[in-house]
């Protein structure tokens, strides 16, 4: 079961965070990327992180590090 989108910025970039999961866990994070970055304008396909977490909080956490570390390899390729 997802839970609600988070919106947030790096780089200049906007990424949407969200986690999957059951109502007891374990959680695992999602991001996708707004943007051109890969060739084609608008958003990006989801990226499903395997990782999993006893709670919503941690799993969102990895997503956003993940996710920024993501933005910045391509920040750093452009």
């Amino acid at each position: 079961m997802p839970t609600s989108h988070i919106v947030r910025q790096h780089k200049g970039r906007s990424y949407v965070l969200d986690t999957l999961g059951q109502s007891s866990g374990p959680w695992r994070g999602r991001f996708v990327v707004k943007g051109d970055e890969d060739g084609r304008p608008g958003v990006t396909a989801w990226h499903e992180l395997e990782d999993e977490f006893p709670t919503v909080d941690e799993a969102v956490a990895h997503a956003d590090r993940v996710a920024c570390q993501y933005i910045a390899t391509f920040a750093e390729q452009a």
